[in-house]
């Protein structure tokens, strides 16, 4: 989702959370299946969102210590969540209540695709068209915490990948979960311009190095793997198409790497890109913001 939505992240490691806690420099902590937390590190993200940031989890964040046992007052993270997940529940009161899981991987061993994959159960799917985790509570829940904001979704978001698949507009469903992302502060500052249908999936990913951005424009198609290990990509286009990279603002010393050529400095640059290659673009700097 967040790929696909032009914004990129780290992971964090919870041995650093725990020793250093969330680092100041971000301004969104996701939480997918963060069903595991010892009490350390939910002290550090509570002090996280308490000054001024936003966390945002899936679904039961917590509810299990660090050791996998399941906790006795709920959910570690409930109060900052503004929630209540009762110590009792049982495989029942979660998704299709057979399972304390989305879909039944025996059942579904051999699928073909996700919508096969998902469906068939009893679980209960959201308005959104995500499936909800915790039966009797409700989703898309947001909490003032501090002077920060605790958004738990209570969505399971597997069903982004069926989506996905189906193209630009069935992945617009991706919304319920980006919008809290996107009012916490996060922007592109780089896309490619008037992106449509036909590079719908692209991904614009980035490192510095020696004082520069090196910045690769490529696809993320979906990917599959089987019961060996094996696997490739599935749908990547071998089209060659032309495409406008738009920057928040303008930067200087730029350099088209694949060409080896040096180009004016400047907020848009066109290419024609085959999409089943990388379109590599070095400047000074960090990127714009």
């Amino acid at each position: 989702m967040l790929r696909d939505e032009g914004i990129q992240f780290n992971f964090i490691n919870y041995v650093d959370v725990i020793q250093k806690g969330v680092p100041a420099e971000y301004k969104v902590l996701i939480l997918p299946a963060t069903l595991a937390l010892s009490d350390v590190e939910a002290r550090r993200i509570k002090d996280f969102c308490r000054r001024g940031r936003t966390v945002i989890a899936d679904y039961m964040p917590g509810l299990w210590d660090q050791h996998g046992r399941g906790r006795s007052d709920g959910g570690a993270l409930d109060d900052m969540f503004g929630v209540k997940h009762d110590p009792n529940m049982r495989a029942g009161d979660v998704f299709g209540k057979r399972l304390w899981v989305e879909s039944n991987q025996d059942t579904h061993y051999s699928f073909k695709s996700y919508d096969q994959y998902l469906s068939g159960g009893t679980c209960i799917k959201d308005a959104s068209g995500f499936n909800k985790a915790v039966r009797n509570m409700g989703t898309d829940h947001v909490n003032a915490y501090g002077r920060g904001r605790a958004v738990l979704m209570n969505l399971s978001p597997v069903y982004y990948n069926a989506y996905r698949v189906n193209g630009m507009k069935p992945a617009a469903r991706r919304e319920v979960f980006m919008k809290h992302v996107k009012a916490a502060g996060p922007k592109r500052w780089v896309e490619i311009a008037n992106a449509g249908e036909n590079v719908f999936g692209y991904e614009i990913t980035y490192w510095r190095k020696g004082g520069r951005t090196i910045l690769f424009l490529i696809m993320n198609p979906e990917m599959r793997a089987n019961m060996l290990g094996g696997g490739n990509s599935v749908g990547l286009k071998t089209d060659k198409v032309r495409v406008a990279l738009k920057f928040a603002r303008p930067i200087r010393g730029v350099r088209d790497e694949r060409a080896g050529k040096d180009l004016p400095g400047g907020d848009r640059f066109e290419f024609t890109w085959p999409m089943n290659e990388a379109v590599v673009l070095s400047f000074q700097g960090a990127p714009p913001r």
